[in-house]
């Protein structure tokens, strides 16, 4: 299904104007928490983007590969402009990008060299 963000399959062509429209940024995870309400195991990020954005909110489904001390602190990039969605009780600014390792669990995106607090991906 070209729809499922889980698919091998090949998505349709977007212009260059399309992918401009997602504002990806990178952060530096400040606080970690577990998500005890949430259905299926998550934790609650808080991500600093430095100014203007500041520390924003996400739930992330990555407790398969990731303790609270492996992501406190860690760079990740996220989308920070779609609209908030509320996950029980929990407010989800934010979607950190990651890719399915061999088992379907999230590996975050990462950056291998220093580079800007919430600068935008390009």
């Amino acid at each position: 299904m070209a729809d499922d963000p889980q698919s091998n399959a090949r998505q349709p062509i977007i212009s260059f104007d399309d992918f401009m429209k997602v504002d990806i940024r990178l952060g530096t995870i400040v606080d970690v928490k577990v998500f005890e309400e949430a259905k299926k195991a998550a934790y609650q990020l808080w991500i600093d983007f430095g100014d203007p954005l500041g520390i924003k909110k996400s739930s992330a489904q990555v407790t398969s590969n990731y303790d609270i001390g492996e992501l406190l602190g860690r760079r990740v990039a996220a989308v920070v402009n779609f609209e908030p969605k509320q996950i029980g009780k929990f407010m989800s600014e934010v979607l950190c990008l990651g890719f399915p390792d061999r088992n379907g669990n999230v590996v975050l995106l990462n950056v291998d060299r220093p580079a800007l607090q919430g600068g935008r991906m390009y």
